[in-house]
């Protein structure tokens, strides 16, 4: 979530966070008594509340089997979504191209208390933090130049270029 700067539901949320017993480890409820205990307040406090989203935006790994996500705390699978993950051997995408397109359709994964878990080396978390890293960097490289006084279309044309080098 995003909030703004004294937002009761960010002050109240740090409220309740302070005035609760820690979360028991390895649980994955105390998130959602957390925002139910929020939104209650909220709702008493006659300020309207935020709209509560379904789980399965957040965790989409625990969605039906037909669009849930692979385990990112797992090797990647054999196969997704009817395909090799790897590709080898398929005409059109891999299971792992469509998983990417699908994470590009979600805004949030939310791993419930598991901050002591490593994602695989290589794995298609570790991939796809590794993208927004690059993207990142040709931002800042952009940015860069243009304080420098490069022209805007140079910018963009290789900001661009740096695009079309990551569908690839």
């Amino acid at each position: 979530m995003h909030f703004e700067r004294h937002s009761p539901y960010l002050c109240e949320a740090f409220h309740i966070m302070a005035s609760s017993p820690l979360p028991q480890p390895n649980t994955f409820s105390w998130g959602s008594f957390l925002y139910s205990k929020l939104h209650r307040r909220l709702l008493a406090s006659h300020i309207k509340p935020f709209a509560v989203l379904p789980w399965c935006f957040a965790d989409p790994r625990n969605c039906r089997d037909d669009i849930s996500f692979p385990d990112p705390f797992s090797p990647d699978p054999k196969y997704w979504e009817g395909r090799r993950f790897d590709g080898k051997g398929e005409v059109g995408k891999s299971g792992r191209e469509l998983l990417e397109e699908r994470i590009g359709q979600i805004w949030t994964i939310h791993l419930h208390n598991q901050w002591n878990k490593k994602f695989p080396d290589g794995g298609w978390m570790d991939q796809l933090f590794e993208r927004y890293h690059t993207k990142l960097d040709m931002i800042g490289r952009a940015r860069e130049k243009a304080a420098r006084g490069v022209e805007a279309r140079d910018v963009k044309a290789e900001a661009d270029e740096g695009q079309a080098e990551d569908s690839t």
